[in-house]
Parts: C-alpha cells; sequence; structure tokens
C-alpha cells in the first residue's frame, strides 16, 4: 500500500467574470424609472444624432477582473494489484473562493465585484474505485463517490439594491451580519431574514421596487450531498492466443439514491427550499443519476 498526502494553492488573477455592462444603463435615479448611466443618456432628440455624447442602452465588456484561489489538502491511498485484488481510495478537503455570478453569468453586484466573493465547490469529496479478479474468469469493479453539499447562497427575486439593472439581491447583500456562499443553517437564514423583515421590508429599492415581508418554511434544503454507487462485473473467455471475449454487466448508483439539486433559493417565491432537478435526468446511464443497468460486449482480437 502507498499512501500520499499532498497541499495544493492554485491562485489565479484577471479571471474572465463575465459580460457586464459598464455603462450601468440598467440603474436609476432613487424614485424614478429614468436610466442613470455612467454616460448620460440621451434625449429623444440625441438619439440620432451621431456626435452627441450620451448613450442609449448598454455597452458590454468581457471583464478580466476576477480572481479564485483553490487550497485542497489531498490524500490518496493506492493498494497495487496483489493477492487479485486493487484499491485506490482519495480524499479532499478542499475550499475554493471565486467571485460567483448569478443565473446570468455576472457578478451579483456588477458596481462590487467582490461582495459575491465566496466559496464556490463543495468541501468534502471521496472517491473509492477497486478491482478484485474471481474465479473462472470473472472480475468485478467499484466506484464509490461521496461528495458534501454545495454552497447556496439565498436571494430575493425581482429585487435590485445593488442599483446595476441585476435581477436579484442576494441574502449576503442585505444582511452584514452574513458572507457570501456560506452556506447558512436554517437558523441562521431565519435570522438573516428577521433582520431584513426589520431593516427593509415595505421600503423600495432603487427601482421603486417594494421590498417584501419574508417568511421561512419549517422546513426546507437548499442543497444535498451526493452519494453513488457503480458496480461493474466482467467475464472473460479465452479462445486460442489472441481471441478474447469479454461480457460486462454495469449498474450505476445502484442503490438508487436521488441526488437531487437545482433547489429553489429566491425567498419571496413558493418554490424556496424544493428540488427541481436530479442528477441524470437528461441521461440515466452515468455515475450519480438514477439507477440503470446495462449489458455490453467487447471482442478482442
Amino acid at each position: 500500500m502507498v499512501l500520499t498526502v499532498d497541499w495544493a494553492r492554485r491562485q489565479f488573477e484577471n479571471v474572465n467574470i463575465g459580460e457586464i455592462d459598464l455603462n450601468f444603463y440598467g440603474r436609476t435615479f432613487p424614485g424614478t424609472s429614468d436610466p442613470n448611466p455612467v454616460i448620460p443618456a440621451c434625449t429623444p432628440a440625441q438619439a440620432a444624432i451621431v456626435s452627441a455624447e450620451c448613450s442609449t442602452g448598454s455597452i458590454t465588456i468581457w471583464d478580466p477582473e476576477g480572481r479564485s484561489v483553490y487550497d485542497g489538502l489531498l490524500v490518496k491511498l493506492n493498494k497495487r494489484f496483489s493477492n487479485h485484488f486493487s484499491l485506490i481510495a482519495s480524499y479532499a478537503l478542499q475550499k475554493l473562493l471565486a467571485i460567483n455570478t448569478d443565473s446570468g453569468g455576472v457578478p451579483w453586484n456588477t458596481a462590487s465585484f467582490f461582495q459575491s466573493y465566496g466559496p464556490a465547490l463543495p468541501t468534502h469529496q471521496l472517491n473509492v474505485a477497486g478491482v478484485a479478479q474471481l474465479p473462472w474468469g470473472f472480475s468485478l469493479s467499484l466506484n464509490s463517490f461521496i461528495s458534501s453539499s454545495m454552497p447556496q447562497e439565498p436571494y430575493i427575486a425581482n429585487i435590485d439594491m445593488s442599483n446595476t439593472g441585476q435581477t436579484n439581491t442576494a441574502l449576503s447583500m442585505m444582511d452584514p451580519h452574513v458572507s457570501f456562499d456560506q452556506s447558512l443553517s436554517a437558523s441562521q437564514i431565519t435570522a438573516a431574514v428577521n433582520y431584513i423583515n426589520a431593516n427593509y421590508a415595505g421600503k423600495t429599492d432603487p427601482h421603486g421596487n417594494v421590498i417584501p415581508t419574508l417568511s421561512v418554511p419549517t422546513s426546507f434544503t437548499l442543497a444535498r450531498p451526493i452519494f453513488t454507487q457503480d458496480f461493474s462485473l466482467k467475464k472473460t473467455f479465452n479462445f486460442k492466443e489472441r481471441l478474447r471475449l469479454t461480457i460486462q454487466y454495469d449498474v450505476f448508483n445502484a442503490f438508487n439514491i436521488s441526488n437531487l439539486y437545482n433547489y429553489g433559493l429566491a425567498l419571496n417565491e413558493p418554490g424556496f427550499g424544493v428540488a427541481t432537478g436530479r442528477l441524470g435526468d437528461s441521461s440515466p446511464f452515468g455515475s450519480g443519476g438514477t439507477r440503470a443497468m446495462q449489458v455490453g460486449g467487447r471482442f478482442t482480437f
């Protein structure tokens, strides 16, 4: 057996963080719907004049001002093939800090990129794979994967507290007591909601949208760990010296664990904390999806 332990740190500068409107054409004067971009908005009379120093819409730039830092403790146990058995077990204790983006692919606040700087990977990942040579030409292999849940950030839909034309506002942007993407517990989310209700509910964002009074369901989930167990059984038939036939039977997610994802994160919408997807919905044959089985063969000559 060989055990290796490594620590890795990767730091990236000038990371592309998406196509951003640096003109802030979605910004408005407080209490009005008139645009207040960096380059003043054109009046109807100016809109058709090429030399007019005004703007009629967004000016988007692919902005390379991002930053990400990865730290990982990587442990690997390797049992080489002996006594008809081999095993590889790997574990990662990791943290990736990056500028996270909303569903539109840009930072939550395009006037302050690092307001959405936070975790972007599961903290724990474990993978165990092994092969056992059995009598009569059979071999059994397994692959087991476990991952802790992804960090998630609740938000308030259709509220733009950054006044940059964004569709949603992250919970941490309104409560200074919590940080972005920290996988808050139910009690922490409830405390943050109470803070927002006490300080913002009934007021308006810069666009005049009324900030609603938020409520948290009694039971909800924002993310779940991923578990999957795959098996493969092979039987090999040898004919003469160079002819070989292998029959293979595979089982994916043998215990049929529901690896749900895409939980509702909008605090002011009915689907908060409800999953709308399951791994493998688009293709059942793969690790982590619904239980699936397949039979195949290979002839080697």
